[in-house]
């Protein structure tokens, strides 16, 4: 019961942040020119940190935390076998 409020109380402060998106276009656009979104052709796949801007950081922990948020909501949806 307590990590569903959990949930429910980290959902009601991440949606605003939601409420209004880019358009399509705009963001895969934004994407395709961020490095984030790419992986890196260095050796471990390190970063390209002489590509990476500042404007780069918010798209990509958008991203990231969407993700996150997605996983989270599947494991919370997960059925408890007893």
């Amino acid at each position: 019961m307590t990590s569903r409020l959990a949930l429910a109380a980290t959902l009601g402060l991440a949606m605003p942040a939601y409420a209004n998106p880019a358009t399509p276009a705009a963001a895969q656009a934004a994407t395709q020119a961020n490095p984030f979104f790419a992986e890196s052709p260095l050796p471990p796949h390190f970063p390209q940190f002489d590509r990476i801007k500042d404007s780069d950081f918010a798209p990509a922990f958008d991203a990231g935390m969407a993700q996150q948020l997605k996983e989270v909501e599947a494991i919370a949806e997960q059925k408890v076998k007893r």
